[in-house]
C-alpha cells in the first residue's frame, strides 16, 4: 500500500504565511524486523508505542463508536499486535 504525500501540513504552514517550507517524508519501520541496528532500535520504540496505542484507541473506537462487544474488540486488538510483532511482516509508517 502506498500512502499519499503528507501535504496538508505544508498547506497549513503556507496559509500561516511561512516561506521556504521543506517537506521530508520519512519512512519509519514498525516491529522487530530491520537488520540495521539504528532502525531496529527506532522500530522497537515505535512498536512499544503501537502496543499501547492499539489497545487504547481501538478499544475506544470499537466499543464506544461502533458499539462492539469488548471481548470481540480485544480480539481484534490482539490480532493487530500479532501482525505487527511478526518479523515476517515489514510494516512502515510515514512521518
Amino acid at each position: 500500500m502506498r500512502w499519499p504525500p503528507l501535504t496538508p501540513n505544508r498547506e497549513f504552514l503556507e496559509k500561516a504565511r511561512f516561506v521556504d517550507i521543506k517537506v521530508h517524508n520519512v519512512k519509519q519501520p514498525v516491529g522487530p524486523w530491520p537488520k540495521d541496528l539504528q532502525l531496529k532500535s527506532i522500530s522497537a520504540m515505535v512498536l512499544l508505542n503501537y502496543e499501547t496505542a492499539f489497545e487504547s484507541y481501538e478499544m475506544a473506537l470499537f466499543t464506544r463508536v461502533l458499539g462492539m462487544d469488548a471481548t470481540k474488540a480485544q480480539g481484534i486488538c490482539d490480532g493487530a499486535l500479532e501482525v505487527v510483532r511478526n518479523k515476517n511482516n515489514h510494516i512502515h509508517s510515514y512521518l
